[in-house]
């Protein structure tokens, strides 16, 4: 029925002006992140020898690992990034070597999910800049790492103020915590007059996705 409906829609799309280019665009948007995926997941294979390999080739061909699989291609398809892409292949293969658990792969998946290349930008220069000696700036002992990025620390780093403004880090923080990258600052705002400090912890899926991602972007940057 939904095979049925889907090409209802597309006749549908045909008729209108420019239908068949837009169809035939995201067709192609589509094919290009999922062919982009299944090559990085092909090089991790590649990379892989006797037990290894085989372990993995079994765990793709298990319902399982299809499952799984379908869930990753279906989020591969529909982001605008291609590192996006890679890193998701990243983790699926971490997935098939137990690596992590499938629990953190589909967090992962589902954290990743519509993120554009502007926010990870700002999420890699947000976690690898800010302070975070937290007893010397009098926030005592926090249930997690916290982060500290102010005003202050923005003016003087040259690399935080050509890409961050006070309106972005908000945003950004804002929008890495409903994704369950960053956790919420547990203090209330100490912010001083003409000042601002936003406040944020890295939770350790967030590293997990740190440390894909830079390797997600040494792939992409060499290909």
């Amino acid at each position: 029925r939904d095979v049925e409906r889907s090409r209802g829609l597309g006749d549908v799309y045909k008729r209108q002006p420019y239908g068949s280019t837009v169809l035939d665009a995201f067709r192609i948007f589509q094919e290009t992140r999922a062919i982009l995926f299944l090559e990085n997941l092909k090089k991790y294979e590649d990379e892989l020898e006797g037990e290894k390999k085989q372990k993995f080739l079994n765990f793709v061909e298990s319902n399982n690992g299809k499952e799984i699989l379908a869930e990753f291609v279906a989020k591969t398809i529909s982001t605008s990034s291609k590192l996006v892409s890679i890193a998701l292949a990243l983790a699926y293969s971490k997935l098939s070597s137990n690596v992590i658990s499938k629990g953190t792969a589909l967090y992962i998946c589902s954290a990743l999910n519509g993120i554009d290349d502007e926010l990870i930008d700002h999420f890699l220069l947000l976690c690898n800049k800010p302070e975070e000696n937290q007893e010397e700036q009098g926030y005592g002992n926090p249930p997690y790492k916290i982060m500290i990025l102010s005003q202050k620390l923005i003016d003087s780093d040259s690399e935080l103020s050509n890409n961050l403004n006070a309106e972005q880090v908000i945003s950004s923080v804002n929008e890495l915590i409903r994704r369950r990258i960053f956790l919420p600052d547990y203090t209330f705002d100490r912010a001083t007059p003409g000042h601002w400090t936003s406040i944020y912890g890295l939770s350790e899926n967030g590293k997990i996705i740190r440390e894909i991602i830079l390797k997600a972007k040494t792939i992409l940057n060499t290909s």
